[in-house]
């Protein structure tokens, strides 16, 4: 058996070139294609963690993006998922795209980071085991001072109505 790729995790710098490679594998004419990074992906991206299994987006892939990205992992033996649109579904109301870091700008794949500030409100709302290590190595470069100001950003961003939507979604109501 082959090992893959995303069993070993992606460090920054692999997540970067992988990135560049979806993006040279993108025909050369249609629209800019336009990933908004977010999570571990993004938080090994800026240095506060050395890797993670996949890379996360906040923005919904159409079938162009999704050929390019399978393609990307076929040729570097990754899981089919290396690249997803899991984290869609939480994405906090709030978020612009024009307050995200440009972490990569090419003709057909613009790649955006989503402000720290959001990433600590939607692992917050998570509140996995693996979220807390996150959470701690971000905190101070959110400009968060107290738990009280963390709690207040997090109730202006995560929306009751996105949490109803999501449960109902779970639970097929």
């Amino acid at each position: 058996t082959r090992t893959l790729l995303s069993d070993k995790l992606l460090n920054a710098e692999q997540i970067k070139g992988l990135l560049i490679d979806v993006a040279a594998e993108l025909p050369p004419e249609g629209p800019q294609h336009v990933i908004v990074v977010v999570g571990g992906a993004l938080i090994t991206w800026q240095g506060f963690r050395e890797n993670t299994r996949d890379v996360d987006s906040v923005r919904r892939f159409d079938m162009e993006l999704q050929v390019a990205a399978a393609a990307v992992a076929i040729r570097h033996q990754l899981d089919s998922n290396w690249l997803n649109a899991r984290a869609a579904a939480f994405r906090p109301q709030t978020l612009r795209e024009e307050e995200c870091e440009v972490l990569a700008d090419a003709p057909r794949l613009r790649v955006l980071g989503a402000p720290l500030r959001v990433v600590s409100a939607m692992k917050l709302f998570a509140s996995r085991g693996r979220d807390y290590p996150d959470l701690r190595a971000i905190w101070r470069q959110c400009g968060f001072s107290t738990a009280e100001e963390t709690v207040a950003f997090f109730t202006s961003h995560i929306h009751w109505r996105n949490m109803i939507r999501i449960l109902k979604n779970m639970f097929g109501q």
